[in-house]
């Protein structure tokens, strides 16, 4: 996905700044990238190009801005018409057609892009709810997990 791409290209990015030794990590992400790079396919590539092509198009730009608000729209009007135990897992794309109001206007079977929404789709708001509260909680830990780092040293 566009999405991923540019996440790892942010975290590599992320990566090159905190690094002790940039040199080290610059090799390491250049293998990576060297490793992966080659075995991509065509129509991967193509799908990357059009990152730029909302950029520079207002109109594409528009598009896919309101696209993407439908198909969360979607996704809200599932989570609301099963609100405890949602449409099921991985269901969106088969139930899109039901719940799509606009007659096919964006097509037909198509995904949410978000994966909260999809979630709250998919799982109701008891299952966003617990996704949440696992964020929340890996949040949590890592942060007294970095407390008990910092004091630990200290005492050394």
């Amino acid at each position: 996905s566009r999405g991923g791409f540019l996440a790892c290209a942010a975290l590599g990015m992320h990566t090159l700044v905190r690094s002790r030794q940039r040199l080290l990590a610059a090799v390491g992400i250049g293998l990576v990238a060297l490793l992966i790079v080659p075995v991509m396919s065509d129509e991967y590539w193509i799908r990357m190009q059009t990152i730029s092509a909302a950029t520079e198009n207002a109109d594409v730009a528009q598009e896919t801005g309101e696209g993407r608000l439908h198909f969360w729209g979607v996704a809200v009007q599932m989570a609301n018409a099963h609100p405890l135990t949602g449409i099921g897992h991985n269901a969106y794309t088969q139930v899109y057609d039901q719940y799509d109001t606009t007659s096919g206007d964006y097509g037909e079977g198509r995904a949410v892009h978000s994966s909260w929404f999809a979630i709250l789709a998919e799982l109701g708001y008891p299952g966003l709810f617990l996704f949440l509260g696992i964020i929340l909680s890996a949040f949590w830990t890592s942060l007294k997990t970095r407390k008990i780092s910092k004091a630990s040293t200290l005492i050394r």
